[in-house]
């Protein structure tokens, strides 16, 4: 649209606006929830935390994105014969395409923002983390926007994320969103920043007679030298 001055972020954009009729292993799989994430990370899904694919493990997630709150997903058991069945399915089954197939689905709904890091004072111990946080999205959401269990637990993931970030900002959390426009600064930044050290580095080469390699460690020391004395002085210049 002409003159749109807005920019949106496109994990926001990715998280809510989805492909219709993602199929996998040619089934059609429902949109990605907390229920789905949950029971693909109860069963250590290496489709979802990584590690070697086997078409088991296709099948598997498949039957768990398709399943709704309060039902698990299942695979049935299968008798002599239907493990024949499965060992020639499973032969057959093109398990690159398969799971490019599960990814391409996930993230077109597992789109969470990217927030600024909170530094922790120096010496501080890590954040506890003693909760799922499947559970944790699932009950801040029906605190702040009611609903039946159901319907929280089957709701795609990534509008979720989204309004319970929304709900804390509103609530008075320091929660900060990285956008678009901070990573574009931020990129420009680095351009300025290599710039900076490669024009030392030939300073350095030429009036100390340096190897290359031995400049430039040279550079990036009085760089970051100068840029921690000026954070000092209450700075940021170099």
């Amino acid at each position: 649209m002409a003159g749109l001055r807005f920019i949106f972020d496109p994990r926001f954009t990715e998280a809510v606006f989805h492909h219709p009729g993602h199929r996998v292993d040619g089934k059609r799989l429902r949109p990605f929830s907390p229920w789905h994430k949950l029971q693909l990370e109860y069963h250590n899904s290496p489709l979802i935390g990584g590690g070697d694919v086997t078409p088991a493990d296709v099948v598997l997630a498949v039957a768990i994105c398709r399943s709704q709150y309060p039902h698990p997903g299942r695979v049935r058991e299968r008798g002599r014969i239907g493990r024949f069945f499965w060992m020639l399915r499973a032969e057959r089954m093109d398990l690159v395409r398969e799971v490019r197939a599960f990814q391409r689905y996930q993230a077109d709904y597992y789109s969470p923002p990217k927030l600024w890091e909170t530094p922790r004072p120096k010496g501080a111990p890590p954040p506890r983390h003693d909760m799922d946080d499947s559970i944790e999205l699932v009950t801040a959401y029906m605190a702040a926007y009611g609903g039946t269990r159901e319907a929280a637990w089957n709701m795609p993931i990534g509008e979720m994320i989204w309004m319970n970030i929304c709900t804390a900002r509103r609530e008075g959390g320091n929660v900060m969103v990285w956008t678009p426009r901070d990573e574009r600064e931020y990129q420009a930044h680095l351009k300025r920043e290599a710039k900076i050290i490669a024009d030392l580095a030939t300073k350095f080469a030429a009036e100390e007679n340096l190897e290359p390699a031995a400049a430039q460690e040279r550079a990036k020391r009085h760089y970051w030298k100068t840029v921690n004395a000026n954070k000092l002085k209450g700075g940021f210049s170099i």
